[in-house]
């Protein structure tokens, strides 16, 4: 299992729910989740429970109107919340600005949040910037029908990744939660409902295959199963990206040729998961492509745009970032050779980082199979983020992967 999945089961272990864990043949898993019984907070009424989020954003945006279901429900109601990397850096506004209309204490010590006095949130009307990011969103529809009273969530400024929105309602209806949603833009909950019981199934992720996906576009042999077309996933448009790519060319005899010279143009504002792989992509065609609404990827594990960009050229590629604030772009040129091929540390490999973000590391990854020199990448372990069985499945897959001490 993934370290995001782990954290959100540590903590939700934290708060006294029993999940039990089997592994079941071709290394898929079974959960089985039991209710919580209100018996976590004995003797804690006074004190912090610690809650273990990682480096999951997820998690911690999730947990914390969680938190103020619990505290009305058990009295517990100070917390530490314990992050790592560049967690608290990313966005939580959302969340403090509702916290200080509810009177509630709290403050960053290191990679510590401290919440301290929670209760359960009183409002009946709060307003989300949808440009922030949809976990927000997703966190209070999973908490706000347990209120006793009626709620809703008005939506202020453009909704992005509108996507992870639906697949939280689609989750929600299925445990028996009803929402009201208005066009996106407001949804209504109605209180004291609770979650039903159910046997369900977690499909194939396209943010994880669109790697591999990729590589086949790239020229490597690579079928993927258990994903499904009718799918809420958004990153599923990497399918019809890679097509629109691959419209450029023809194919005469087995070999490539050109059947186009217009430029492609894609709009990351809802997918902004496989930029890193969709930029690789890019590289690899000959015309220019950009790609356009990815500010927000300055505040994810890295700053995914410069780390993107400046990897990519250190492997000789055309590839920069224009514009500013919403306007920001990636400008790619394929098949240019200018890299920065000075910061290779030796004659047959190129050292590159992943800057300790996951999806810098497997863009590196199937960047190798496709570079002029082997490549070493630092901190590839990073992968177990969201993806740990990445490096079996590459070997799997013909990859030749040394792992080894850079000091």
């Amino acid at each position: 299992m993934s370290d995001d999945i782990l954290a959100t089961i540590g903590a939700m272990r934290s708060l006294g729910l029993e999940i039990e864990k089997d592994l079941l043949e071709g290394g898929r898993y079974r959960l089985k989740v039991s209710g919580i019984d209100g018996s976590r907070n004995d003797g804690l009424a006074d004190d912090y429970l610690t809650i273990d989020c990682g480096e999951s954003g997820s998690t911690l945006r999730f947990i914390i109107p969680i938190l103020s279901v619990f505290a009305k429900r058990y009295g517990l109601v100070n917390y530490r919340l314990d992050t790592r990397g560049r967690l608290l850096q990313r966005p939580l506004d959302p969340y403090f600005d509702i916290l200080d209309r509810e009177g509630i204490d709290y403050n960053i010590d290191g990679t510590s949040l401290y919440i301290r006095g929670m209760k359960g949130f009183s409002q009946s009307s709060y307003e989300i910037d949808g440009g922030i990011s949809s976990q927000f969103i997703s966190g209070l529809l999973f908490s706000l029908p347990l209120m006793d009273f009626d709620t809703d969530i008005v939506i202020k400024n453009r909704l992005e990744s509108r996507g992870y929105v639906d697949m939280t309602l689609d989750a929600l209806y299925k445990y028996g939660i009803e929402v009201e949603n208005i066009d996106y833009k407001t949804f209504k909950i109605k209180g004291n409902q609770s979650y039903k019981p159910v046997k369900a199934s977690v499909e194939g992720d396209y943010s994880q295959a669109a790697f591999f996906l990729v590589a086949n576009a790239l020229g490597n042999k690579v079928q993927i199963k258990g994903l499904d077309p009718g799918s809420l996933q958004l990153d599923k448009e990497i399918v019809d990206i890679i097509d629109r790519y691959d419209k450029y060319y023809c194919n005469e005899g087995g070999d490539r040729c050109i059947a186009s010279d217009l430029a492609i143009g894609i709009d990351a504002t809802n997918i902004p998961d496989i930029v890193p792989i969709m930029s690789l992509l890019a590289t690899n065609y000959k015309y220019p492509s950009k790609i356009s609404g990815v500010e927000r990827l300055r505040i994810k594990e890295s700053d995914r745009l410069q780390a993107t960009s400046s990897q990519l050229r250190i492997l000789g590629k055309d590839i920069e970032i224009i514009g500013e604030k919403e306007e920001t772009s990636l400008l790619i040129n394929g098949n240019l050779d200018r890299g920065n091929k000075d910061q290779s540390t030796g004659d047959d490999y190129y050292l590159v980082d992943s800057f300790k973000d996951h999806r810098i590391a497997m863009t590196l990854a199937i960047a190798a199979t496709v570079s002029d020199k082997d490549l070493v990448i630092k901190d590839a372990h990073v992968v177990s983020k969201s993806y740990p069985n990445f490096w079996d499945d590459y070997k799997k897959l013909g990859g030749e992967v040394y792992e080894f001490d850079l000091g």
